[in-house]
């Protein structure tokens, strides 16, 4: 990936690039473009067998995109965020997410999190269950604009001193169809036998006392 400065006759300097770097399939999951404010030209080109997602978010101003990549299978690689106004040229590789909506630009330095990966051990004890021991592993993916995560995943496996062997996974998708999130959860073994059960609430009931006094006269 180069990066030139271009003056307002859209003059471009190649002779002096402002950035250059050869980013490795093995090392990159993807490539973040923001061009903030100006007019910026985005020329995307070359053919291969594999590559790295490129997102390529135009920011404020006249912006230009051409994409004449091409890249195998049927994923698109480049994928395109910018407002109606862009110039566009984008060829079949490209997937354009253009919008009317200014957020569509917004640039967050601080939305980039890193996905994590954490075990879960637990042992505990009660007279019904006898002495159990836990462990799960959790770990979460993050996702372009997606809010807290993009997928969650959480896999344990329970055995009790009583007999009792349970292995489960939770698992949860961010906003795939619309504005709704997907997942479903499974289990299976030797469930255990005794729960805790409160109730649905506790109900306060007042009652009210009274004194009564009879008197009897003697005639």
């Amino acid at each position: 990936m180069d990066m030139y400065k271009r003056n307002k006759e859209g003059e471009v300097f190649h002779d002096n690039p402002m950035y250059g770097r050869e980013f490795v399939r093995k090392e990159t999951r993807e490539i973040s473009i923001y061009g903030l404010d100006g007019a910026d030209l985005f020329q995307v080109t070359g053919s291969s067998r594999k590559s790295i997602p490129v997102r390529i978010i135009g920011g404020p101003g006249p912006d230009e995109i051409n994409d004449e990549s091409s890249v195998n299978g049927g994923r698109k690689h480049t994928i395109v965020y910018d407002t109606e106004s862009t110039v566009l040229n984008l060829g079949s590789e490209a997937q354009n997410n253009i919008s009317d909506d200014p957020g569509v630009n917004v640039y967050d330095r601080q939305s980039f999190k890193y996905n994590t990966y954490f075990p879960v051990p637990l042992i505990f004890y009660s007279s019904d269950d006898g002495l159990v021991g836990s462990f799960g592993l959790n770990w979460t993916r993050q996702g372009f604009r997606k809010e807290e995560f993009k997928s969650k995943h959480d896999f344990y496996l329970r055995a009790g001193t009583v007999g009792n062997v349970q292995i489960g996974m939770q698992n949860r998708w961010r906003t795939i169809m619309g504005g709704w999130d997907v997942g479903f959860d499974a289990d299976y073994g030797h469930y255990y036998p005794y729960y805790n059960y409160f109730g649905l609430g506790i109900r306060r009931l007042r009652i009210r006392s009274y004194l009564m006094k009879i008197t009897t006269e003697s005639t």
